[in-house]
């Protein structure tokens, strides 16, 4: 006999969420956001009005990412205000679902008249924060700059990334809060510093890039760094590794990066 397989709905990943079943309610979400029906869309409106927190932030996840790149008619101009008054709700989890939300939905920008939500007591709405906030406006970086400072390494981790790589920003204040991180204790924060810095030619991130690439096996962040950062004086760290890691490609693909910017000068 055929299994009969559930029709994916929205109710469906509540009760996968009241059963501790979160994988299981992400893998329906996804079914939900390729298939992009229009009575989805609906349904995660009216339960975004719900007295229940498990359905409020399900509705939210849904509103999120629902038809992709192909989506249904209208329905940006339908989620992002539901997605925007969420940012006020009660539950932190419910909160920080509507901040990822509004991100996906390319409206980020209205998290800056929320900046209050970078100083929340939970660590997980801080952490939405500090990856969805833009970061090229004044008061985007301002606030970046403070949660890269934060108690939570992977707040820290975040806001030192959105502030580092995802922004164009520069000056003395962006300068200083990723030099600070640079001796964080936490590793992927101080990766995303030096990241920040090369990418700035700040020579306190090009010789904390060179020490890292000299310390051990080359993480392919740092070798993304390493080319973008289009420093010839780092061809030579690069190539003395060569003799260890001959193959590795993204190892070469940096050389390459810094041997044509190096001939172009």
């Amino acid at each position: 006999m055929t299994e009969i397989v559930p029709v994916p709905t929205l109710d469906a990943v509540v009760a996968h969420r009241r059963a501790g079943r979160d994988d299981a309610a992400w893998e329906l979400l996804a079914v939900l956001h390729r298939r992009g029906a229009p009575t989805d869309v609906e349904a995660a409106v009216g339960m975004a009005d719900s007295e229940d927190p498990i359905e409020r932030e399900a509705a939210a996840d849904l509103l999120a990412r629902i038809g992709w790149s192909a989506r249904p008619s209208g329905f940006t101009s339908k989620a992002v205000p539901v997605l925007s008054r969420l940012l006020a709700d009660v539950s932190p989890a419910v909160q920080a679902a509507a901040i990822h939300g509004l991100y996906h939905q390319d409206a980020a920008e209205v998290l800056l008249d929320h900046l209050q939500l970078a100083s929340h007591e939970d660590a997980e709405v801080r952490h939405a924060v500090a990856s969805c906030l833009p970061g090229d406006e004044e008061a985007g970086w301002q606030t970046l700059i403070l949660l890269s400072a934060d108690e939570d390494a992977t707040v820290r981790d975040w806001a030192t990334f959105s502030l580092g790589a995802q922004s164009d920003a520069d000056g003395p204040e962006i300068r200083a809060a990723l030099t600070a991180r640079l001796s964080d204790e936490d590793e992927d924060t101080r990766t995303e510093a030096i990241y920040g810095l090369a990418k700035r030619q700040v020579p306190e991130g090009i010789e904390a890039l060179k020490a890292a690439l000299c310390e051990k096996e080359p993480l392919t962040i740092l070798l993304e760094v390493a080319g973008l950062s289009r420093v010839p004086e780092l061809i030579p760290f690069l190539e003395a590794r060569l003799g260890e890691f001959e193959d590795d490609a993204d190892l070469n693909a940096a050389l390459e990066i810094l041997r044509e910017a190096a001939s172009a000068d």
